[in-house]
């Protein structure tokens, strides 16, 4: 025991100072890596819920544009029932998929909205 403590004490004041400055810099690392770790966790599940948000509104965007867009086509269509050449065949074919379109709306919708367009 007494060799160790002779031989740690030969070692110079420089060297032990150099031990702690290296300890201390090292403790300093680990401290911002850790704190840069949180960060980053909470951007990274903040940018998934950015992600998630823009997604949904992409759909919803998308979907209530082209669902405006076969309601506006169906209501052209008030006005040509008045010309009596106007056929049962010509109305399909005007409405075409506007019930495929409109059954659309039920991935973006929550139940209020569905039930103001089915009304």
């Amino acid at each position: 025991m007494e060799l160790i403590i002779s031989c740690i004490s030969k070692i110079p004041n420089v060297v032990w100072s150099a031990v702690i400055a290296s300890l201390l810099t090292f403790l300093g690392v680990l401290w911002t890596n850790k704190g840069n770790e949180k960060r980053q966790a909470a951007l990274l599940i903040h940018e998934e819920n950015k992600f998630k948000f823009e997604q949904k509104i992409s759909l919803k965007k998308d979907v209530f544009l082209e669902v405006a867009g076969s309601f506006a086509n169906v209501l052209g269509i008030i006005p040509k029932l008045m010309n009596l050449n106007f056929t049962h065949e010509d109305i399909n074919k005007l409405m075409g998929d506007h019930g495929a379109i409109v059954a659309k709306i039920y991935l973006p919708a929550n139940e209020a909205t569905v039930a103001e367009i089915l009304n």
